[in-house]
């Protein structure tokens, strides 16, 4: 589940938080060996960045926090998480997010 609001080109600082669930059920991803925020962009580019616990990993959530770049394309983007205990792995749900465009700067 993907919690963010609205955003534009060039945003830095927008926090990307997914919480990881398993048939509905909170996942403790606490003790957790490897955590993904991937991202495929409007123009198909797939970015997969290393994601930080939100907390500490009991509530399930992990985040990535956008830099400059980072947010760099309009249109509809998706992003899904993904996390590895020891040998096991597994990804979230994919969800989407718009990111708009700015005006020009004249």
């Amino acid at each position: 589940m993907l919690e963010i609001d609205k955003i534009q080109v060039g945003d830095i600082g927008t926090a990307f938080r997914i919480r990881v669930m398993d048939d509905g059920v909170l996942v403790d991803i606490s003790s957790c060996t490897t955590k993904h925020i991937i991202f495929k962009k409007p123009d198909g580019t797939v970015v997969i960045e290393d994601a930080d616990f939100y907390t500490d990993g009991t509530d399930g959530y992990m985040q990535y926090v956008a830099v400059t770049g980072d947010l760099d394309q309009a249109g509809k983007w998706k992003i899904q998480g993904y996390v590895e205990f020891n040998t096991v792995g597994w990804h979230t749900v994919k969800d989407s997010f718009l990111v708009s465009d700015n005006l020009e700067v004249v």
